[in-house]
This record gives structure tokens, sequence and C-alpha cells, in this order.
């Protein structure tokens, strides 16, 4: 029998989780890129250019990928509620 929630709640439920979601990926894109220059340096690419921009470069790449991702939410947010992201009467599929 599956469980049956007050569609306010589900909808404040989807919204926490989206929001934890949006939180991970912002904390995994320094890691990635710290990463990826980890195993760069290991496999001996350290004198090639892109190696080298990417280590002097870190912070201010990591902000511009998470410049695009916001920008990427704040375009696609508004269609996303439209189609029924916090819909608060339940769905038929």
């Amino acid at each position: 029998m599956p469980l049956s929630f007050d569609p306010r709640i589900k909808a404040e439920i989807t919204v926490i989780c989206f929001l934890l979601f949006c939180a991970m990926v912002f904390a995994f894109i320094p890691l990635v890129i710290k990463l990826f220059i980890f195993i760069q340096l290991k496999i001996g690419d350290s004198e090639l250019f892109l190696v080298k921009f990417l280590q002097t470069h870190e912070q201010s790449i990591a902000y511009c990928l998470r410049g695009m991702c916001i920008l990427g939410l704040i375009i696609s947010l508004p269609a996303a509620i439209k189609d029924g992201f916090l819909e608060l009467r339940p769905r038929i599929f």
C-alpha cells in the first residue's frame, strides 16, 4: 500500500530534495576539477598548457561552472514549474 502525502508536504519535500541535490552538485564541481588535475599530474601531463591553466585558475573555473549551473537553473526552472515540478494535485501517468 503506497503512502499518500498531503500535496503541500509533497511539494515541500520535492523542493528540499531539489535544493539538496543542487548543493551536492555545487560541492562536487571543485572536487572534480581537483581530481582531474591530480590525475593529469599523475599520468605525466603536467607540462601541457591546459593542465597548467587549470592549476593556476582552479577557483575561477569553479565559479564559472557554478555560474553556468545557476544560469541553467534560471532558464529552466520556470518551464519546469509550468510543467508541474511543484504540482499540488496528484498526477496520473
